[in-house]
């Protein structure tokens, strides 16, 4: 993760590093990012980038915890203005997201998913950030604790659970990376992950008298 000498930089400086990563890492793949590209974006050298962070994985860790915790925040504000539900709630936080595709936080966000595999992502955060688990576990436990309970059955043994609040989270960052590849319209991905998400919920509420009938 990211030097104690790169967190006591000015926050203008932070920013405009990691504004010509962000942007580097949402142009091309992985293999194809380029440092030299990112440090003349930047207007740093060489020597004090790798000051800051080890390498370009380092860096790339950095940026997805960084949206990750963005992310997070926003999706909490969406599940608590719907009232706990989480179907609803994830639903109207993608399509808002694909809504703001002009803003260059979001353009970054999209691209970055789109050229870094949801897998390699993931490794790369775990070697990267150890708090990143103990994070995890908080989110999925504040989860448990504002879901509405008429909308998800929590009767279901806690593994199921924490099971499908990563599958429904991962849904939701494969449609918002569909977008950047353009091989569907924004409504037909939409429509995509909310058939995917009834599927879902159908079947984790099956023994709610009632629900499994129901659609978001």
């Amino acid at each position: 993760m990211a030097s104690e000498r790169f967190l006591k930089l000015d926050k203008e400086k932070q920013e405009r590093i990691l504004t010509a990563a962000r942007e580097e890492f949402s142009s091309v793949p992985f293999d194809e990012v380029s440092i030299n590209r990112i440090i003349r974006s930047a207007g740093i050298s060489r020597g004090s980038f790798y000051t800051y962070f080890e390498d370009k994985e380092d860096l790339l860790g950095y940026i997805c915890e960084e949206q990750d915790i963005s992310m997070e925040r926003s999706l909490r504000e969406k599940l608590l203005a719907e009232d706990g539900n989480l179907w609803t709630a994830l639903m109207l936080w993608t399509g808002e997201v694909l809504g703001y595709m002009e803003r260059p936080a979001v353009r970054h966000f999209i691209g970055i998913l789109s050229n870094i595999h949801l897998a390699r992502r993931q490794e790369i955060q775990a070697r990267s950030s150890a708090q990143k688990q103990l994070r995890d576990r908080e989110q999925f436990e504040w989860f448990l604790q504002n879901v509405n309970p008429k909308t998800l059955d929590l009767r279901r043994p806690r593994e199921e659970l924490r099971v499908l609040y990563q599958t429904v989270l991962r849904l939701a960052l494969i449609a918002l990376a569909s977008e950047a590849v353009k091989i569907q319209s924004r409504e037909q991905i939409l429509h995509e992950l909310e058939l995917q998400l009834n599927i879902l919920r159908r079947g984790i509420n099956i023994d709610m008298e009632g629900e499994g009938r129901k659609t978001i």
